[in-house]
């Protein structure tokens, strides 16, 4: 799955009274057998604060966030599904505080009913 779009979301700041956000994404699976299935995730996104109301001397906040994930899930039964994925994501912003980077291990296990 390719995906594209921009967002706009309201901010309670000082600085900007609201924020745009462009996002690309692909997204391949691979159903590996009727139970099993793989999937890469690989999300770029670019925010950007918008409706200045006090400027910061750096200019208007920008943010650039990389995301990969790669998962694996299987269905025990219909109604039991687990789910594994490692994730990895870094964002770089025009305000030092605002940057991180961070690895994330998820397990799940959904039993519906």
């Amino acid at each position: 799955t390719l995906s594209a779009a921009r967002r706009t979301s309201p901010l309670q700041g000082l600085t900007a009274s609201y924020r745009e956000q462009d996002t690309l994404a692909v997204t391949p699976t691979w159903r590996i057998s009727d139970k099993t299935s793989a999937y890469l995730n690989l999300r770029y996104e670019e925010s950007t604060d918008k409706g200045i109301l006090i400027p910061l001397p750096s200019g208007p906040r920008r943010d650039t966030t990389t995301t990969a994930a790669l998962g694996l899930g299987w269905s025990a039964t219909p109604e039991l599904t687990f789910n594994a994925s490692i994730e990895r994501q870094e964002r770089a912003s025009t305000i030092i505080l605002n940057e991180y980077d961070a690895t994330i291990a998820r397990i799940n296990a959904t039993f519906a009913f």
